[in-house]
């Protein structure tokens, strides 16, 4: 497993949007993410802080700086209990219910239609879907 003090980045500027082509100069500006828990107070914290923006055009939402792990392992080599805690686990039947039904109005909805989970966390929505 990726050992947190030992992980090696390269940080990429990208000059426009990897989705549509659009220039990153008129991209929205939606604020900073730090690699580690923000909580309230984030101005007194230290770390790495990217900017999260947005595309103006096909509003693709990113990190700019990219970070761009040296080794595989260093991004994807962290075990999720480390950085989420217990209760994360734990699913409400309830979950999603709200966008699944949404999505059956505007969607000609069949049985044994499939879904596609773009990884952005443990699999919740998938689980509910």
């Amino acid at each position: 497993m990726g050992d947190p003090k030992r992980m090696n980045y390269f940080f990429e500027f990208p000059p426009c949007c990897e989705m549509c082509g659009r220039d990153v100069r008129f991209h929205k500006v939606l604020g900073q993410r730090l690699n580690q828990s923000q909580g309230f107070k984030p101005k007194r914290k230290t770390g790495i802080s990217i900017t999260v923006m947005q595309c103006d055009q096909c509003h693709l939402i990113y990190p700019n700086p990219i970070p761009i792990p040296a080794n595989i392992r260093d991004h994807y080599g962290v075990p999720p209990e480390s950085y989420w805690k217990p209760d994360y686990f734990v699913q409400d039947p309830n979950y999603f219910t709200y966008q699944i039904s949404k999505t059956k109005e505007f969607l000609n909805f069949m049985p044994g239609m499939t879904a596609l989970d773009v990884g952005a966390g443990i699999g919740k929505a998938m689980t509910a879907l």
